[in-house]
């Protein structure tokens, strides 16, 4: 452990203790601090604290931070689905609860890990994220660019940062979408620190959807997004009145314990985009995993 002091000083703003934490080591995230007050590594005048503790100016504060080691992934033999695969990239079919790249609390078992045994020399922005060039949340299946060469990765990276990139995914929801398009900016819940919501402050947002099909209350989705926030496509969904079936944060759990289903029902099923070395267009798909094949048969969404 490595142990900090803190002292807050006069000019310093009077708030909750994360984010007097946050403002005084930015290397660092608020839910890092949150971690730290959870296991008793931070002292306020010599006494623990909780989350919602107000530092004002003369406080004492400790900290006992863990020294971790560097995170260097290493090769694990995991199989992987291999959709496309040139001399430029790789396409898979990423399974839901695979993490893509190591972080904190996955040090291991993730899409990195499987591709460093596949593939040697995949290179990147990083050594934690060799050939990553966009990612999936943990729980969304679906398809995953890789580049394998550093030029590609930068070209890829681009691409999809000015929206060159041409995404579909396919969702089961409770309900049917409202509207046919979503906009609006997206930030943080300031009623819910894990959620995103609509909010006046956020970043700029936009979906299209297409009700593929519909019976009594349910309906297979398919979503457009133009921009790539946080939770957009969950976030707009419940929005649009039709939350992702399975969702732990924005569906609706009553319906979720009925359908015994526990997790989020979204899949990134399609990109279309040119390829960065040939500029041929290229399009990729990735079939509904099995779980979906399954609930959408029982829900009669053909």
């Amino acid at each position: 452990m490595q142990k900090t002091l803190l002292v807050a000083l006069e000019d310093d703003p009077t708030c909750r203790i994360d984010v007097f934490l946050k403002h005084k080591l930015p290397d660092h995230s608020r839910a890092y601090f949150q971690e730290l007050l959870d296991q008793n590594l931070v002292h306020v005048n010599n006494s623990l604290v909780k989350k919602r503790a107000i530092i004002k100016p003369g406080d004492r504060i400790e900290l006992e931070i863990p020294i971790l080691a560097p995170m260097i992934p290493t090769a694990e033999n995991i199989p992987l689905e291999i959709l496309y695969e040139d001399d430029a990239l790789i396409a898979i079919n990423k399974s839901r609860n695979f993490v893509v790249h190591p972080a904190v609390g996955h040090p291991n078992h993730t899409v990195v890990n499987a591709l460093l045994h596949h593939y040697q020399g995949l290179e990147g922005l990083d050594i934690i994220r060799p050939g990553i060039v966009h990612r999936l949340d943990k729980d969304t299946s679906g398809i995953l660019l890789v580049a394998k060469t550093r030029i590609v990765h930068e070209k890829l990276s681009l691409a999809f940062k000015s929206r060159q990139i041409h995404k579909e995914y396919l969702a089961l929801c409770y309900g049917n979408p409202q509207v046919k398009m979503i906009e609006g900016s997206i930030g943080r819940d300031p009623h819910d620190r894990k959620k995103m919501a609509l909010t006046e402050n956020g970043k700029e947002s936009s979906s299209a959807f297409e009700v593929i099909s519909y019976y009594q209350g349910y309906s297979l989705v398919k979503i457009t997004p133009h921009t790539g926030r946080t939770h957009q496509i969950r976030v707009h969904l419940q929005a649009a009145k039709a939350p992702i079936l399975g969702d732990p944060l924005y569906g609706i759990a009553k319906i979720n314990e009925q359908l015994h289903v526990s997790h989020q029902m979204l899949h990134a099923h399609l990109l279309r985009f040119s390829h960065p070395i040939t500029q041929k267009t290229l399009t990729l798909t990735a079939p509904l995993p099995q779980d979906m094949l399954d609930l959408q048969k029982k829900l009669l969404l053909q």
